[in-house]
């Protein structure tokens, strides 16, 4: 005997441990627990997609494959039955009511757990109005204030609106700040992603898109600057669907939010949608666990010395709680909200600045907040971070003597000074390295200055005012010192200075051989084999590996062989072995090429 029974969410539920879904329901699909309910008698292919969880295009190869046409927009019966059957058995269609079958979980105690504020990143293609959405719902001016008029630093708000609390997350849109998107999506819930209508789907969008695909995390479009023209949000429409990004209303699961961040039009729209999504989320948390927060900015103060900006991820956090951070503790002695008010507590999944850090952490590390010192001693064992082990083989230019622009970097925020940094030592190449030699946030020091005199290096000042009491004992020396609001500023005058120095310079081939076998040594190691096809190979020669064009390494050799003995060169048509210090990973074909640099 089956017992059907109906609960609050009006989900049916049988004694056999199934979900039947009535065609009158209409539920959304987003977890275990739940299974998208569709009319039987309106369903469109689209639809039934999103039931059985399959690609379009191989849906389509399949069905053309087994010579079955059906029409797109109405499906009938028995073509429902084919491709239930065809491509997922756990789904069945019976007395026109789509039934599936859960597996046996444990059941889930709500009074551990409680409502959770969505924390919501918006992303989006430079310029396409993600701050000044922030600055309408804030009711702020932030995007007037920022160099260039672009976000360069990471921003959290926790918003109260009239439909509840958000926490939003503001990123920036330039290809520069990759890394601190990518951070920014790990530590939400939703993501919000802004395409202005003018524009359309620009890379950055479809950067944003794959990252939020491979995350799995729920998503909403939103079409800005729908103020400024005759707009057709068909199109961006058309583009999104190529990324399997299909609206409503045309059948698939994403929301599409027309807005005009200047004016005002369609934000409360946006945000009841954040809201909706978040409902259907069902986001919760544990109410009795440790407090941990994410590091999302850090930043050295003369007053107040390391301030830090935190996400909560889970907990309630207070002033006087002991900060527990790399084995190391201490104490908040301030706390700040997303406004500047100076705030006792604090929930989670709001954003906080802290003072009172001995130390200045690397963002996205984690921070637990403990009550007692107690309990640090008994939790210090488990929450040590293991470092990632270095890794062998790999291109590394400071092996050897090479063209070198020696760099101190100095910026506002940790944020900003590691987005720098990354993207100055991708400009390192085969006839230039860039060293960052020294790299900090706050001013410039005396001893930077003496570390730039005794290194010839620039320094390099990102959103840091100018200290003339530095100018002042500079003047004689005349160190380079550079000062940037706009980042892609600093890069583009780095690649200036790069090809200035290269023009001056050249390398030049001196010797090239064909690696033919390879032999291990026990006291060496592993040995390449060669032939010299071109030139002369001397011992202590710089040298780069190429494996299909492409340079794998860059070294020097440590030993030259001819047969067993230890020889100083190796001419033309000569074989030998060679013996590289720090790289074992040789294959035969790869060639070895011996270089000069002539001034």
């Amino acid at each position: 005997m089956i017992i059907i029974k109906k609960n609050k969410k009006n989900i049916y539920y049988n004694n056999k441990k199934n979900i039947i879904l009535n065609k009158n329901i209409y539920i959304k699909y987003y977890n275990k627990y739940k299974f998208n309910v569709i009319k039987y008698k309106s369903i469109s292919l689209l639809k039934l997609i999103n039931i059985i969880k399959i690609k379009y295009n191989k849906l389509i190869e399949k069905l053309i494959k087994f010579k079955v046409i059906i029409n797109k927009y109405i499906i009938k019966k028995k073509q429902i039955y084919f491709i239930l059957k065809k491509f997922n058995n756990k789904i069945i269609l019976y007395n026109n009511i789509f039934k599936k079958k859960i597996c046996k979980t444990n059941k889930i105690n709500n009074n551990k757990f409680k409502k959770k504020i969505p924390v919501v990143t918006i992303m989006g293609h430079v310029n396409h109005g993600k701050t000044t959405l922030l600055d309408y719902i804030r009711s702020t001016k932030l995007a007037s204030q920022e160099s260039g008029g672009i976000t360069q630093h990471i921003g959290f708000y926790n918003i109260k609106t009239k439909y509840g609390i958000i926490t939003f997350f503001d990123t920036p849109g330039h290809k520069v700040f990759t890394s601190m998107r990518k951070r920014g999506v790990k530590n939400t819930d939703i993501v919000v992603l802004v395409i202005a209508v003018n524009d359309g789907v620009m890379p950055q969008t479809i950067e944003t898109i794959k990252y939020i695909k491979n995350l799995n995390i729920p998503l909403i479009i939103t079409i800005n600057k729908i103020d400024k023209c005759n707009y057709n949000t068909n199109i961006i429409k058309n583009e999104l669907a190529k990324y399997e990004i299909i609206s409503e209303d045309w059948g698939g699961e994403t929301q599409f939010i027309n807005i005009s961040a200047k004016t005002g039009k369609g934000v409360k729209n946006l945000i009841k949608a954040i809201l909706l999504q978040s409902e259907i989320l069902e986001l919760k948390e544990k109410k009795k666990k440790i407090s941990k927060g994410i590091v999302i900015e850090s930043y050295f103060d003369k007053g107040n010395g390391p301030i830090v900006t935190v996400l909560i991820k889970q907990g309630i956090l207070n002033v006087g709680d002991i900060i527990l951070h790399n084995l190391k503790y201490s104490k908040i002695k301030y706390m700040y909200n997303s406004f500047g008010k100076k705030i006792n507590y604090a929930k989670s999944s709001i954003p906080v600045e802290i003072i009172g850090m001995t130390n200045i952490p690397k963002n996205g590390d984690e921070i637990y907040f403990l009550k007692n010192k107690k309990k640090i001693l008994k939790d210090k064992t488990k929450l040590i971070i293991k470092k990632k082990k270095k890794k062998k083989n790999t291109l590394n230019l400071s092996n050897y003597k090479i063209l070198t622009i020696n760099i101190i970097l100095k910026s506002d925020t940790l944020g900003s000074c590691e987005v720098i940094k990354k993207e100055l030592l991708k400009l390192s190449n085969l006839k230039i390295k860039i060293n960052i030699i020294n790299f900090g946030i706050g001013d410039i020091s005396e001893s930077n200055l003496i570390m730039a005199l005794n290194n010839k290096a620039i320094i390099i000042c990102f959103n840091i005012k100018k200290n003339y009491l530095i100018h002042k004992i500079n003047y004689l020396e005349k160190i380079d010192i550079r000062y940037y609001s706009i980042i892609y500023d600093l890069i583009n005058d780095i690649k200036k200075e790069i090809k200035l120095l290269i023009s001056k310079n050249k390398i030049k081939i001196i010797g090239l051989a064909n690696i033919i076998n390879i032999f291990k040594s026990e006291k060496l190691g592993f040995i390449a084999g060669c032939i010299i096809i071109k030139g002369i190979i001397k011992k202590n020669d710089q040298i780069r590996i190429l494996r299909n064009n492409k340079v794998i390494y860059i070294g020097k050799i440590k030993t030259l062989k001819h047969f067993k003995e230890n020889v100083k060169e190796v001419n033309n048509g000569m074989k030998c072995g060679i013996y590289i210090k720090n790289f074992d990973n040789f294959k035969i074909k790869d060639k070895i090429e011996a270089f000069n640099l002539i001034n």
